[in-house]
């Protein structure tokens, strides 16, 4: 915030005292055209940019200026010179020429550095391309070795294609000399033995318990144990064989017990012993069935086992420890155990024939070889498991072999073309370089157009916001719209209530009106984020204006910058009126009493800035000079209305603000003064302010009744000195 300034050196202003320019937080600031207002706003706005303005002013934090004056009006308002139809547009914003130039300059870097990073990407797709060559080179050499080695994996082309030759694979990988490279060619994957399943046995391990159970059986008839039972009890002998004499010889015993005569036909005595000793047949003869079909089986098993061994103990499909002897013998001792071992079970196979067909035979014997537990024990033994072991180990080991020898011929082939392949990647890593790079700078353009996009984002806000005010405050029969980036082109309601281009544009006063509103919205959005006190500074906001929209702009502007003040306002005129009335209107209000006056006078082409107190600040001259001329008037013959305009509801005005706190309200104040002073209503406050405006064509008999009316309130109200009643 300014609080002093020391010294003023600009134009017309050469003040060697200025310690009574005390600067507050609102400044009202008043005198007429060509005293030196602009001079003091432009004073202000280059001086306070200048390197020494620590001489010149006594200021607080770190400044930012916000002025409107009537370069922000020429620069806000201008010719479309892209439209044919030559219509007034509104333009966009400060410096919003500045953001549409850079916006365009970004585009055209962004356009620029897009093309050299297309050129950049063939280039890296190009080098990509000879990258691909050379690998399919080095997978074709490759492969042609790989299928020596494993025919079956590398058959086709597609086994191994520049695709499995990563880029990392380069840095690491060596070269093989000719001697090693040969030898690794010759391990293939053929020469080594398949792995091999152990054989598992199933029944030849029960063998032994087998033979022992069917021993057993041998010896034993389906009949043994009951013939036994009666042997070793002759009392159960005799009585079974009296019993079987008398039913045989007496037929009357046929049914009956011989014994105690009951009826035994119902129990069916004889026929259940009879199916006793035939249970106990089948059943033997079932047990003897079942064990010649595992002795089958078994055989079977071993007829199998020789298979095994034929197919794959051989000395040349074996990996075997040197201790482990020829093969060949090892092979034939098992085929010898097993046919021993066949021949004994053939042996078992026909006893059990023999005891099937005399079942109560008990002389059968089982004959077997002297050997047959010891080929059992052969055929059992771990040795062959062991030594399967051993191959199935040495069998992995030597395909993780030719697998490492597959991996080192790659690599061979791989390294054969290393300084080739570092080569190309070295442009390629520089080219990328290079377009990371471009792309980092793209990003960077395209952030900076974003925030330009922003910009003109809030800017399209703030004309939201604009014909808000518009409408809100002062006209719904015009508004904007969009019709580019910056800027928007004007339009009207017509008779039909259709809203058509204004290609005639705005009037002077309409402009005055359209650049304020633009102005306080485009302050108030700046300083929402903003780190520097703003100073506010508003020179002559009411050109061109009529004296009702001078009071709606005097409330528009309080309502929006003085009725919550930040950092600093200075608000110049040359309508005493005006600043009398904000003057007012601040002190009837809440707003912070921190405020000066001060005018602005010149005298022999010199203008100084004066500080004047409210009381000061009088409206009676005005008053006076407004009361003669339109006295004047009325003392001439020929009346021009365009001379008359506002004076006579600028006298009022005046008149209000000297009897009335309260001046917002034109009509208000009017319909009050003619209650409180008992004057006769010959006029309303809107046929006054109809002349004002010159909206209805009137004859000069009416605007002299209309100014003498007004004349005569003035008087009844004040009684003038100058007064001259017609």
């Amino acid at each position: 915030m300014i609080k002093k300034i020391y010294k003023i050196h600009y134009k017309s202003f050469c003040d060697s005292d200025t310690s009574g320019i005390d600067l507050k937080q609102i400044n009202l600031i008043w005198g007429y055209n060509g005293q030196g207002k602009s001079s003091l706003v432009q004073f202000i706005r280059e001086k306070i940019e200048a390197e020494n303005r620590n001489e010149i002013f006594e200021y607080e934090r770190n400044i930012k200026l916000f002025i409107y004056d009537e370069l922000y009006r020429r620069n806000t308002l201008y010719i479309n010179e892209d439209s044919n139809e030559g219509f007034r547009s509104f333009y966009g914003g400060e410096n919003i020429r500045g953001i549409i130039k850079d916006k365009k300059i970004i585009l055209d870097k962004i356009k620029k550095v897009e093309d050299r990073i297309n050129t950049r990407k063939v280039n890296i797709n190009g080098q990509s391309a000879e990258i691909d060559t050379l690998k399919t080179k080095i997978a074709k050499e490759t492969r042609e070795v790989l299928e020596k080695i494993d025919p079956k994996k590398y058959k086709t082309p597609q086994s191994y294609t520049k695709a499995h030759i990563q880029d990392e694979s380069f840095e690491n990988s060596t070269t093989l000399t000719t001697q090693n490279l040969a030898t690794k060619e010759k391990q293939t994957i053929n020469d080594a033995p398949k792995a091999l399943d152990h054989f598992i046995f199933d029944t030849i391990k029960k063998i032994e318990q087998a033979e022992l159970q069917l021993s057993e059986m041998l010896k034993q008839t389906p009949q043994n144990q009951a013939i036994e039972r009666f042997k070793q009890d002759r009392e159960l002998e005799n009585i079974a064989k009296l019993a079987i004499e008398i039913k045989n010889k007496n037929p009357h015993y046929n049914e009956k017990c011989p014994l105690c005569e009951q009826n035994i036909a119902t129990i069916k005595l004889w026929e259940n012993l009879e199916k006793h000793f035939n249970k106990e047949y089948e059943s033997f003869i079932e047990r003897l069935k079942k064990a010649k079909e595992y002795f089958e089986k078994t055989n079977i098993e071993i007829h199998s086992f020789k298979a095994w061994l034929n197919n794959n103990i051989i000395q040349t499909k074996l990996y075997i420890k040197q201790d482990d002897g020829n093969i060949d013998e090892l092979r034939q001792k098992y085929l010898i155990a097993s046919e021993n071992l066949q021949k004994d079970i053939d042996t078992i196979i026909k006893a059990i024939n023999k005891k099937s067909e005399s079942p109560n035979t008990s002389d059968i014997e089982l004959n077997l070889s002297e050997n047959f537990s010891d080929s059992l024990s052969t055929i059992l033994s771990d040795e062959l498991k062991t030594m399967i072991d051993y191959h199935n180990r040495e069998q992995s080991n030597y395909t993780q072999i030719v697998q490492n020898n597959i991996k080192e011929i790659q690599q061979h082939f791989i390294a054969k073309e290393k300084e080739v392949f570092n080569e190309m990647n070295k442009k390629r890593k520089l080219l990328k370089k290079h377009k990371d790079r471009l792309e980092t700078i793209k990003e960077c353009l395209a952030n900076k157009n974003q925030e330009l996009d922003e910009q003109l984002k809030k800017i399209d806000e703030s004309f939201t916001m604009l014909n808000g005010d518009l409408h809100k405050w002062f006209f719904k029969e015009i508004r904007f719209e969009k019709i580019g980036d910056s800027h928007y082109k004007t339009q009207r309601l017509n008779h039909k209530k259709e809203w058509i281009d204004c290609k005639s544009g705005l009037s002077e006063g309409e402009k005055t009106i359209i650049s304020i509103i633009y102005f306080i919205n485009f302050y108030l959005s700046s300083r929402e984020n903003l780190q520097e006190c703003p100073i506010v500074i508003i020179d002559d906001p009411i050109t061109s204006l009529d004296s009702q929209n001078k009071d709606k702009i005097k409330n528009y502007i309080f309502n929006k910058v003085f009725n919550q003040p930040r950092g600093q306002i200075f608000l110049l005129s040359h309508d005493k009126h005006f600043i009398y009335k904000m003057n007012k209107r601040i002190n009837s209000s809440n707003v912070t009493k921190k405020k000066s006056i001060f005018t602005i006078t010149k005298k022999e082409l010199t203008s100084s800035l004066v500080s004047i107190k409210d009381s000061e600040l009088k409206l009676e001259n005005e008053i006076k000079e407004i009361y003669e001329k339109l006295q004047s008037f009325l003392d001439s013959d020929n009346i021009d209305n365009t001379h008359i305009k506002s004076l006579p509801r600028e006298l009022l005005e005046s008149l209000f603000a000297i009897k009335y706190e309260n001046i917002d309200n034109f009509t208000a104040c009017y319909n009050k003064i003619l209650q409180d002073y008992d004057i006769v209503t010959q006029y309303t406050a809107d046929d006054i302010q109809d002349m004002n405006h010159n909206k209805h064509p009137t004859n000069n008999d009416e605007i002299k009744n209309k100014i003498k009316f007004v004349l005569e309130i003035v008087n009844k109200c004040i009684k003038p000195d100058y007064a001259n009643p017609q």
